[in-house]
């Protein structure tokens, strides 16, 4: 009956759980659901993390906190920072952090993008984010599941999709270490338009990396050494 109610409402808002990277994340309409394709810029991320060594990483516009929780779950010397502009969002991460046992390696910061962020001594090794790359034209076509559920905050990239991006690539130099990378989650059709933000923008390396659809889904930038 309560399926029926609200057929439209996905699932994992229902149940309050959606798995990532094979661990059980907490979800809320605070935040985006978690899905498989963000799991390319995770596995490109923990090619660039150490095992062995302790690395700074900032996870931007962290919303569930899938990305930083899981880099910190499978490198037990990294120290994330998961940034959100949205509190509720926060909360989600903090409770995720909690369950899944990596919350004293771990802290949270209320910031729009790089406002509020300090980088530590020296910068962070790796600057991750999901940000909202849809075009605001394009929501009205989305899924009812998702347009009417999910938060458009997390969705709305701006007349091109590229706003939250622009705004990452310019801000990430400051914070990062030279040397230092930053990936970024895209849509279809970004990837060209992406990797030359990065480039203008002095990062060297740039590059896109495919999902398991063969779509470019993340770019990858370097700060010169």
């Amino acid at each position: 009956l309560v399926q029926r109610r609200r057929k439209h409402e996905p699932v994992a808002y229902l149940t309050g759980t959606r798995e990532f990277w094979g661990r059980p994340f907490h979800v809320s309409a605070a935040v985006l659901i978690p899905r498989p394709d963000s799991e390319t810029l995770v596995e490109r991320a923990l090619e660039l993390l150490p095992k062995e060594e302790a690395q700074q990483v900032l996870d931007v516009g962290t919303g569930s906190g899938c990305l930083g929780i899981t880099l910190a779950a499978e490198r037990p010397l990294a120290q994330v920072t998961l940034v959100d502009i949205s509190e509720d969002a926060l909360r989600v991460a903090q409770q995720n952090a909690e369950r899944l046992g990596v919350s004293e390696r771990l802290s949270t910061l209320h910031s729009d993008l790089f406002a509020a962020v300090t980088a530590p001594a020296g910068g962070f090794d790796l600057i991750v984010s999901n940000p909202p790359y849809i075009p605001t034209g394009d929501l009205a076509g989305l899924m009812p599941d998702v347009i009417q559920h999910e938060p458009r905050l997390a969705l709305d990239g701006g007349q091109d999709g590229l706003d939250c991006v622009r705004a990452l690539v310019t801000g990430a130099r400051q914070q990062l270490r030279a040397g230092g990378a930053l990936l970024i989650e895209i849509g279809i059709g970004q990837a060209d338009a992406c990797v030359a933000l990065l480039t203008a923008a002095g990062f060297t390396d740039a590059c896109a990396h495919k999902d398991l659809g063969r779509i470019p889904r993340v770019v990858e930038g370097r700060k010169p050494a």
